[in-house]
C-alpha cells in the first residue's frame, strides 16, 4: 500500500477535522432542538449539519487511503466551493482571499501528476 504525502494528509486531517466538528454541531443542534421543544427546522438543520459531517469525514479518510473517489470528490467540492467565493472578492476582506488561496492551493496540488497518478486518476 502507497503511504500518502504529507500535503494529502493535510488536507485528510483537515477535512477529517472539519466533519467531526460538524457532526458535534449537529449533536448540539438535534439537542437544544430537543430541550426547547421540537420544531421541524431544528430537525433540519441538525440533520444537515450531520450529513455534511459525514461527508467530510469519509473524504477525509478516502484522502488517507488515497481512494480514486476521494480526489474527484475533492476536486468538484473545491470548484465549487471557489465558484461560491467569488461574489465574496468583492469585500476584499482577508478571510474570504485566504479561504479562496487556501481552495486554489488545494487546487493546484491535487492535480500535479504525481498526486494524480497516487490516486489511479488519469486525464
Amino acid at each position: 500500500m502507497k503511504k500518502a504525502p504529507i500535503g494529502v494528509k493535510l488536507i485528510a486531517v483537515f477535512a477529517i477535522f472539519e466533519g467531526l466538528l460538524m457532526i458535534a454541531a449537529g449533536a448540539f443542534i438535534d439537542l437544544f432542538n430537543w430541550m426547547s421543544g421540537f420544531s421541524v427546522l431544528g430537525a433540519l438543520g441538525a440533520i444537515v449539519f450531520l450529513l455534511l459531517g459525514g461527508l467530510s469525514l469519509g473524504y477525509g479518510l478516502g484522502l488517507l487511503y488515497l481512494e480514486n473517489w476521494a480526489w474527484w470528490w475533492g476536486m468538484i467540492v473545491t470548484i465549487i466551493d471557489l465558484i461560491g467565493k467569488i461574489p465574496t472578492l468583492a469585500d476584499l476582506k482577508w478571510p474570504s482571499l485566504v479561504v479562496l488561496l487556501l481552495d486554489i492551493v488545494i487546487l493546484l496540488y491535487l492535480w500535479q501528476p504525481k498526486i494524480r497518478r497516487l490516486f489511479r486518476v488519469s486525464l
